[in-house]
């Protein structure tokens, strides 16, 4: 599985699959910008809070601390769907 956290924007991309306003506030560490993942590992893009200044990215092994993205997008992703669905009738 390939995902793509972009917390200042509130957005997640699982598999080239994408939804804005995604509740990201579980992850408060102001300088994590981006969190990328490819399968069995991943990076951490760190910038200077309020800057955006890259500061460096951090390899990772495990995505568990950020399993809770997956599961508000798959939220996010079945609001959308009920919303569409209800634009219908």
């Amino acid at each position: 599985m390939k995902v793509t956290i972009i917390v200042d924007d509130n957005s997640v991309y699982v598999d080239g699959e994408h939804y804005d306003g995604v509740d990201l506030s579980f992850i408060t560490d102001k300088e994590i910008h981006a969190i990328q993942w490819y399968d069995t590992y991943g990076e951490i893009e760190m910038v200077e809070p309020g800057t955006n200044n890259k500061i460096a990215n951090i390899k990772i092994n495990d995505f568990s601390p950020y399993q809770q993205a997956i599961d508000n997008f798959n939220t996010k992703k079945q609001q959308v769907a009920l919303e569409r669905a209800a634009k219908k009738l």
